[in-house]
């Protein structure tokens, strides 16, 4: 090999050694700001009753919404899971300041919320990241970033 082919092969290294190293130090990103609104009532096109949402990013980057929601009731000292079904769809990436309208089957007969799921993480470099991370936790080197997911309630719905 000759010298210059050596050089550009370190560098490229020392560039992939400073990448790997400032995955593994990065922290996760915070919890983003998203609301889910109660709009009202609706039927499909069966006829059955379906609950209407408003989805709104209020932070300032962009965040996906995950397809999974989940319809809860209140228990005695946490919210219990009355059911859970996925959004048409894998998902949507909410801009900065947007908003989204997402419907769900409606619980009947008692005090109900959603819960959606979002990450702050959007993209390949997010992908990038992730799968950075997951190599370097299976080379069993510490690493801090982790791909977080947020629960986000909706208010509660009284019947």
């Amino acid at each position: 090999m000759t010298k210059q082919t050596l050089l550009v092969l370190g560098l490229f290294l020392v560039a992939l050694l400073g990448l790997v190293t400032w995955v593994v130090l990065r922290p996760p990103a915070a919890c983003p700001k998203v609301t889910v609104r109660f709009a009202g009532y609706t039927n499909d096109t069966t006829g059955t009753r379906r609950a209407v949402f408003t989805v709104s990013n209020t932070g300032p980057s962009a965040v996906q919404r995950l397809a999974h929601y989940r319809i809860q009731i209140p228990a005695a000292t946490r919210w219990r899971n009355l059911a859970e079904g996925w959004l048409s769809g894998s998902g949507s990436v909410l801009q900065a300041g947007s908003s989204e309208t997402v419907t769900v089957p409606a619980a009947t007969n008692q005090s109900w919320r959603l819960s959606l799921s979002v990450s702050p993480e959007v993209g390949s470099m997010a992908d990038m990241m992730g799968s950075i991370a997951e190599a370097a936790r299976f080379a069993r080197l510490p690493a801090r970033y982790r791909n977080m997911t947020y629960g986000v309630p909706s208010d509660w719905i009284g019947q």
